[in-house]
């Protein structure tokens, strides 16, 4: 029912999924029907999908008496009989409204806020995911500076304070783990200064080049850093890389224009999720 749904705009999946849900899912669990919030996160929300994609479904219930109408081992059975059939849909498992709030609510898991936020919603009765999904836009003003600065911290002390070291004791695997960290660090930084939330890592570059207006061949730069295998040019273009992203966050008025010491010692209360 949902091959080659790859193929399609995201309002003619969602158009697909609503009548997945209407013709297989509440069939197989008739009591769910009218009870569920579906949303749709991962890549199809945020237009990253392809022939290799699935679409992740989310399943949010009003409380748990809906929730548990049948168990996860039913639920467990139904997923097996999915994939039998080649059906490329990811079921994750059913939450309660309360539920996804006491995750957002710390504003701690960007990774999970990035999936509420930007979901493609296909039902949602009383429109309790809609209210919830409003609550939680965009970090509080305080929240959202303090997790720039401990992205930027974060990468300057990786650089100052263990690639240099990495390069000189030539060790080649460790010093790539730290370029690519440096790397992912600064470029989630620059996702938050342009007000977008943390990527997972397959998708980091496709956002990246989506924001308007960065400075002519700043992407690039970062391309080239993750393709150079030289310790040298490594250890120089990851200097550039962070005098680059720290002129953009000072230019924002998102963090301060201070020294090597400040930013190694610095340790901001809320970090980022990164990764994934």
């Amino acid at each position: 029912m949902l091959q080659d749904f790859y193929m399609k705009n995201k309002p003619a999946v969602a158009r697909l999924v609503r009548q997945f849900l209407d013709k297989d899912l509440f069939v197989a669990f008739p009591k769910w029907r009218g009870k569920a919030s579906a949303i749709v996160v991962g890549s199809v929300a945020v237009s990253n999908y392809d022939k290799f994609s699935d679409i992740d479904l989310n399943l949010i219930f009003k409380g748990k008496k809906d929730r548990d109408a049948y168990s996860l081992k039913e639920l467990k059975e139904y997923k097996n009989a999915l994939r039998r059939r080649a059906e490329p849909v990811q079921i994750h498992q059913p939450m309660t409204i309360q539920e996804v709030e006491d995750e957002l609510r710390p504003w701690s898991k960007d990774g999970i806020m990035r999936e509420y936020v930007r979901a493609l919603v296909v039902t949602d009765p009383g429109r309790r995911f809609a209210r919830l999904r409003g609550k939680y836009r965009w970090y509080p003003t305080d929240v959202y500076k303090e997790k720039v600065n401990w992205l930027f911290a974060e990468a300057f002390f990786e650089y100052h304070e263990r690639f240099g070291v990495a390069v000189n004791r030539r060790e080649e695997y460790f010093s790539e783990v730290l370029k690519i960290k440096i790397v992912r660090l600064l470029l989630n930084a620059v996702l938050l200064a342009h007000r977008r939330f943390p990527a997972f890592d397959k998708h980091l570059f496709q956002d990246v080049g989506r924001l308007p207006k960065l400075p002519r061949g700043f992407l690039k730069a970062f391309e080239d850093l993750v393709g150079e295998c030289d310790p040298g040019r490594m250890h120089a273009d990851l200097s550039r890389a962070l005098k680059a992203t720290e002129k953009m966050l000072v230019a924002k008025r998102l963090i301060p224009e201070r020294d090597c010491e400040y930013w190694v010692g610095l340790r901001p209360k809320y970090k980022v999720q990164v990764g994934g």
